[in-house]
């Protein structure tokens, strides 16, 4: 239904409710979406909607990803929109805070200051995972080897691991 809903689980009452965008009006957004419109029936079509949800630390801020590309972070006390993130040129499927809460990754692979809205640094695609208070960032780069990062830095340095058989 397109809608977000936090319940407080001791309560079972909604502490927060609201309807996400259906649309975007980026333009590379539009003409993709022609595009899909354009594909024969039966052919695959992305799931339209939330696609990722991810709480800050302190529990303060929400942020909802969806199909469209869009990226919002909500104040969950105040219940308003922080920030609105554009630029993926991708449906968003994941989210996850930094530790400061001023920071999101997104896709794993784009990290985002939420304050400017501005794009920070770009990753390699694969699989990921924080460790270590989010001062490194694993991420899967092929079959047998994976690449540490420092997220918090503004340029990709990374060591590569190689996984022997």
């Amino acid at each position: 239904d397109n809608v977000i809903k936090v319940w407080d689980v001791e309560s079972g009452q909604i502490q927060f409710s609201q309807e996400m965008p259906k649309d975007n009006p980026d333009p590379e957004f539009q003409a993709y979406k022609q595009e899909l419109e354009r594909r024969p029936k039966g052919s695959f079509v992305p799931i339209e909607g939330i696609t990722a949800l991810d709480f800050s630390l302190d529990g303060a801020a929400l942020a909802a990803g969806h199909s469209n590309w869009l990226l919002e972070i909500w104040d969950l006390k105040k219940g308003e929109r922080r920030a609105t993130l554009r630029g993926t040129k991708a449906a968003i499927g994941t989210a996850k805070f930094y530790a400061d809460g001023k920071t999101i990754l997104v896709n794993g692979l784009n990290r985002w200051d939420i304050a400017t809205g501005q794009q920070l640094l770009t990753l390699p695609a694969g699989g990921l995972g924080f460790a270590n208070a989010d001062r490194r960032l694993v991420v899967s780069t092929g079959i047998r080897s994976v690449d540490v990062f420092d997220p918090t830095a503004k340029v990709a340095a990374r060591a590569n691991l190689v996984v022997e058989k």
